[in-house]
């Protein structure tokens, strides 16, 4: 079937489900189709109807959920579908005027009643950019605020940038909101102990903002400093060190501060900014500023990995055993590292070559349409798999582990949890990569 004939019938499953309102004969017709890989698509064209005939929104929304419920359209379908329309949006306002708050208003939506996963969507390039007025200042930083405290308490940055791209799609000023987060951040944590001060750096280092967004935040701290600074007397030598660090962490550049030298006229602003250049210009400058606040709990260096084996094979029995995906993502969550979520992954599939009647597949659908394993920790995984596969460190246990592993992938593949083309891009990675978790097949006494 050509991708045309495809189109084709997606277009006219999507008319009669909107006339006709039978959402199992429209899953039926999908189904039918057999073009799991390209049920992004129907993503793309629902969301497209909707836009053109406003009255049909509901419906077209409710389709897209169920089939997200009953599994027909994928996790990861779905936000390839809003991607593709994210990439167009400039193309489709010239036909659709108000695309850009329509497109904005689906992916709320979506995101409130769990069906997409806003980590995964792209950023709008869209212009002119909203600014925003004093009333909507006011309630973002209400809003900002909350999350920064719970940020304090748990150190969770995925949940905060989950919120703040939330943030951006309702008050359509990403970069005014990120200007005033990192405002925000600052502040607060210039009140806080070293230990906030530092995850507020960790913050920044790891939100993925742009640059100017970024030294523009700083700008709006310099220039509350006078202010500021009868609250916190230590301001000059924190704030500096906030910037002095942001450049450090290659988030900011020297020749930002250089740009702004002369930029403010209050005297205590221009001494934090020539305190930061003098704390990067130093001899031995970097080692000093990344060890000024010390330690934030935020890494995983000092962890012990028979702690962390122990921890993902008690998750991996206790759902197989139980099958509650709500203490398997609680588990999740108390090992605290997300970064190696691929090792999750691995431990799941060489689990699952050894129990072949296991439940743990449909963990690792449900960890993926959560979003808590993203696609790349999921393509790691199964690297990591067949890494210890070729030196045969599983097959000596299993040897169908190579059949297994294939069957496992290709399954992986169909259901949209791998993309394959990213997949056999890849090269290989060296087994000489660091990589702290590398050593759970092959070492029992390594420590991270």
């Amino acid at each position: 079937m050509t991708v045309e004939a495809v189109g084709s019938r997606i277009n006219d499953l999507l008319i009669e489900y909107v006339v006709g309102g039978d959402i199992d004969e429209a899953f039926r017709c999908i189904n039918n189709m057999k073009v799991s890989f390209y049920h992004h698509e129907i993503v793309t064209r629902a969301i497209n109807l909707a836009m053109e005939r406003p009255e049909s929104e509901n419906v077209l929304l409710d389709l897209l959920q169920e089939g997200f419920i009953q599994r027909v359209i994928s996790i990861t379908q779905m936000s390839k579908g809003f991607n593709r329309l994210i990439k167009e949006i400039r193309d489709l306002c010239l036909d659709i005027p108000n695309a850009n708050v329509l497109l904005r208003k689906f992916i709320s939506s979506a995101t409130n009643e769990g069906w997409l996963n806003i980590s995964s969507l792209c950023q709008f390039d869209i212009s002119p950019e909203y600014v925003l007025d004093e009333n909507a200042v006011r309630t973002f930083k209400e809003r900002i605020t909350v999350v920064i405290k719970e940020y304090f308490s748990t150190g969770d940055v995925k949940e905060v940038m989950n919120h703040l791209t939330f943030l951006h799609m309702e008050f359509l000023a990403p970069a005014e909101c990120n200007r005033i987060f990192v405002k925000e951040l600052v502040m607060m944590a210039l009140g806080q102990r070293n230990r906030d001060k530092e995850m507020a750096s960790h913050l920044l280092k790891n939100a993925r903002m742009p640059s100017d967004d970024i030294m523009k935040g700083f700008y709006m701290s310099l220039d509350s400093a006078p202010d500021a600074a009868l609250d916190h007397p230590y301001i000059l030598g924190d704030l500096s060190q906030f910037i002095a660090k942001a450049v450090v962490d290659e988030i900011i550049t020297p020749t930002h501060l250089d740009e702004t030298e002369v930029r403010y006229s209050n005297k205590l602003g221009r001494s934090i900014l020539e305190m930061s250049l003098a704390r990067y210009r130093a001899v031995n400058s970097s080692q000093m500023i990344v060890k000024y606040w010390g330690a934030c709990d935020c890494g995983c260096a000092e962890l012990d990995i028979h702690d962390i084996k122990n921890k993902i094979m008690r998750l991996l029995f206790e759902y197989d055993c139980y099958g509650d995906f709500d203490v398997a993502c609680q588990a999740m969550r108390d090992i605290g590292l997300p970064l190696f979520h691929h090792e999750v992954v691995k431990r799941t599939i060489i689990y699952m070559m050894g129990n072949p009647h296991t439940r743990l597949w449909n963990l690792l659908e449900q960890f993926v349409y959560a979003g808590i394993v993203n696609d790349t920790q999921m393509m790691k995984g199964f690297k990591r798999v067949k890494e210890s596969i070729d030196d045969d460190s599983i097959l000596i246990n299993i040897p169908q582990a190579n059949l297994l592993y294939q069957k496992y992938l290709n399954r992986a593949i169909m259901e949209g949890l791998i993309d394959s083309v990213s997949y056999y891009a890849q090269k290989d990675i060296s087994m000489c990569q660091l990589d702290p978790l590398m050593g759970f097949c092959r070492s029992e006494d390594s420590k991270l």
